[in-house]
């Protein structure tokens, strides 16, 4: 579901059928609902592809049958609810970027020094 801001909310909905059909018109006055069809009606059979495409390079999904008893239920697992991160890894994250930037600023002096001791040489 999308609302107006931008904002979307996912979901899992079960037990939802789609029917492809044309609605029934609306019955109104002096208009009687039609009874059952005195034929039957004949079930429909697959058409053919218009364009035939070449098989994917990826396998189809398959189902997978639930038995019961066996701890699958199909749902999602649930979300973990504990802490993704601790005070031992912002430690070591510190210190990594610690260890980053007195690099990169030993890089940066040696290049300083290296430039200024070429353009202090005398010129002919």
């Amino acid at each position: 579901v999308f609302y107006g801001d931008g904002a979307f909310l996912e979901a899992f909905v079960g037990n939802v059928r789609v029917q492809n059909a044309t609605p029934t018109p609306a019955v109104g006055p002096g208009t009687e609902p039609a009874g059952p069809s005195p034929t039957p009606l004949v079930p429909a059979t697959a058409t053919q592809p218009i364009i035939v495409l070449p098989p994917t390079s990826t396998p189809r999904a398959t189902t997978v049958a639930v038995q019961p008893g066996d701890g699958n239920t199909g749902a999602p697992p649930p979300a973990d609810t504990g802490p993704r991160f601790s005070t031992g890894l912002i430690g070591v994250a510190f210190a990594a970027g610690v260890r980053l930037t007195l690099i990169s600023f030993l890089l940066l002096a040696a290049y300083v020094s290296l430039r200024a001791a070429l353009r202090a040489r005398p010129r002919r």
